[in-house]
């Protein structure tokens, strides 16, 4: 890949003092060139650097990954396969472990809050329940039920009790 887009830079400046240096770090790549005759400097890079000097594909191609569900080894290999430069698994989870996940739970809390704020903004309770399976197990098959609740009391003034 590098190799393609030297051809780029070999065009200017055009003197004998050039230095053109190709710097790939997994999905991120680097050229600088410089001139010490001139003192002409420019760098170019394939994407923007992110919080921590973190590469904007490598958070996007984690987050990829996770949004559509994939299997991390299958990825990693087809691309590797391809030729394409990627990321390597430890770096795929600690992405997923420090961004990706963190975001996307944010975001399905902010989303929930929003939806109960709208529609239960009335003073409406929830109440909810569930039954599962087989006891001592997750309760991932079973039945779930979730009402409205309006809380009102009725009290009687001179009432008794026997």
């Amino acid at each position: 890949m590098c190799s393609m887009l030297m051809i780029c830079f070999h065009s200017q400046p055009k003197s004998t003092g050039k230095q053109i240096r190709c710097l790939p770090q997994r999905t991120f790549i680097e050229i600088q060139q410089k001139c010490d005759l001139c003192g002409y400097n420019r760098s170019w890079q394939n994407q923007p650097m992110l919080h921590k000097n973190m590469p904007a594909g490598n958070l996007l191609l984690s987050g990829a990954r996770h949004l559509t569900g994939c299997v991390v080894s299958q990825t990693l290999r087809t691309l590797s396969l391809l030729g394409v430069q990627t990321i390597s698994a430890g770096t795929y989870f600690r992405r997923e472990r420090l961004c990706t996940i963190p975001s996307v739970l944010l975001a399905w809390e902010e989303q929930q809050s929003a939806l109960m704020r709208q529609e239960y903004g009335d003073g409406t309770m929830l109440s909810g329940g569930c039954r599962s399976d087989s006891r001592g197990h997750c309760a991932n098959y079973g039945s779930y039920t979730l009402i409205e609740r309006l809380n009102k009391s009725s009290e009687v003034p001179n009432s008794s009790w026997c």
